[in-house]
């Protein structure tokens, strides 16, 4: 305990520290807590060599001690030093600069901003960059601009992107958007998507078609940010997103797509993106549809309610968009299109849509339709897809139909279930049809079923052109 009696005097406890003469951490705590008690502040010179040392530990001490009420020196001595100091120990030493909030600061730096040494440039950018107040630095950054090292006008650019959000900032953004530099045109850009402001929108748009991949990516993702709040969103924005999801670039369609989906406002989103596909070329259309059902999951609620819409095209566009979604509220929304008094060209999509849904519920909801004419055919095409053991028997009935255009749906449908009986249909239908269109489907499905299925369809196809053969042969034998 010697080591803190009264007789020990700072400079000596600094020259231990200093030269690690303790026995371990614990030691080295107790000297630093000693040291503390005795020293209020340092002089110029320590200050500047324990910040720079290799002792972490001490360089704290001796930014601690530092403060508005410092040696009005130390702003020299440290600026001095940063230009002799490797960028990898800058850090105290910005750190020490700001500490000292000398409100000359930025004119401290306009020599080292003139400087020949780029280093010493690199400071001044550096400590600006650490300045939370960097707004009393703008035209040292506007000048920066010009500097002869692209990296130096790179790094300005940079520094000004961390205040995006100002006005006066975002605005020489904005220009530098424009600028013949590549490089600054790029960093401006990246600045202004990682801080999107509202009025930005446009630019983001006008630049979409010119920019790399990358940068068409930010746009989005800042775009999405803007719009995603309620009220973000306007008639005119939305003209701008509509013809992207006809784009020739699939994943600019797909962009767009997830763009639209960020929109609170689903509801009038999908009802004017239908009546404006309505507009446009079918090729155009089928790429906006494609586009736009990519993301049908994340708008379920607003799909239910335009199934339900008074505008007969609407309702189509959300059938069509019901379809590509797995959310199981929609089977509902396309039961009720199937219920109202609707053309067929609407009921057959809603219940090819519906179709497609797994759920236990869908088999009874298309086994109805079987009961409409202008719905039969589709409908025993659904069944025949889905093929559910308890449908089975609906699509036998219609077997021995009067209409052969239907019989021919019937055993197409049957060919998706794996059941003895629709062996036994098929081969009846390919003995007994007086339909050939209907009997050589039959046969061609029975073939298909399997070794004994195929056996029986050869049995009968030579069986077609023996009585075939005796049919032709008679007349000729009549003639000798």
């Amino acid at each position: 305990m010697a080591l803190f009696q009264r007789g020990n005097e700072s400079g000596s406890l600094l020259k231990r520290l200093e030269a690690g003469n303790f026995k371990g951490p614990e030691e080295k705590r107790k000297l630093l807590a000693a040291l503390a008690q005795e020293v209020d502040h340092l002089d110029p010179e320590t200050t500047v060599r324990l910040l720079c040392g290799n002792d972490s530990d001490l360089g704290r001490f001796a930014l601690d001690r530092i403060g508005p009420q410092a040696d009005p020196r130390l702003l020299g001595l440290f600026l001095a030093r940063l230009q002799r100091t490797p960028r990898g120990k800058w850090r105290p030493l910005l750190l020490a600069v700001l500490r000292l909030n000398a409100v000359d600061l930025p004119e401290r730096l306009v020599p080292l901003l003139r400087s020949r040494k780029t280093e010493a440039r690199t400071a001044a950018l550096e400590v600006i960059a650490a300045d939370e107040n960097r707004g009393r630095y703008f035209a040292l950054l506007k000048g920066a601009l010009r500097d002869e090292e692209p990296e130096l006008r790179l790094r300005a650019v940079r520094v000004l992107g961390l205040d995006a959000q100002d006005a006066t900032v975002r605005d020489l953004l904005r220009e530098l958007l424009f600028s013949q530099d590549e490089p600054l045109r790029d960093a401006s850009l990246d600045a202004l998507v990682r801080k999107p402001h509202p009025d930005l929108i446009e630019d983001f748009f006008d630049l979409l078609p010119n920019v790399s991949a990358r940068q068409q990516d930010g746009i989005f993702r800042a775009l999405r940010r803007l719009l995603s709040a309620e009220g973000g969103i306007t008639e005119a924005v939305l003209d701008r997103i509509l013809p992207l999801l006809a784009a020739d670039d699939k994943r600019i369609r797909s962009a767009a797509a997830k763009l639209l989906a960020s929109i609170p406002d689903k509801l009038n989103l999908l009802r004017r993106f239908f009546r404006y596909a309505k507009g446009i070329a079918f090729w155009l259309r089928d790429r906006a549809f494609e586009a736009i059902s990519g993301v049908a999951d994340d708008m379920p609620e607003a799909i239910l309610a335009l199934l339900r819409d008074e505008d007969l095209d609407v309702v189509v566009g959300a059938t069509a968009m019901a379809g590509k979604s797995t959310d199981p509220r929609l089977v509902k929304g396309l039961a009720e299109v199937l219920d109202r008094n609707y053309e067929w060209w609407i009921k057959i999509p809603a219940l090819e849509r519906l179709a497609e849904f797994p759920q236990q519920e869908v088999a009874p909801l298309i086994v109805a339709q079987l009961e409409d004419p202008e719905l039969r055919t589709a409908a025993l095409a659904c069944l025949g897809r889905r093929a559910e053991p308890e449908t089975l028997p609906e699509v036998l009935r219609f077997c021995d139909h009067p209409k052969a255009s239907l019989r021919k749906a019937v055993y197409k449908a049957l060919a998706g279930f794996r059941d003895s009986s629709v062996d036994r249909a098929l081969e009846h239908a390919a003995r007994e049809e007086k339909d050939y269109d209907c009997k050589m489907i039959a046969l061609e499905l029975l073939e298909e079923r399997g070794t004994q299925g195929a056996a029986t369809a050869e049995a009968i196809r030579k069986a077609i052109q023996a009585a075939t053969s005796d049919v032709m042969s008679g007349p000729a034998l009549d003639m000798l």
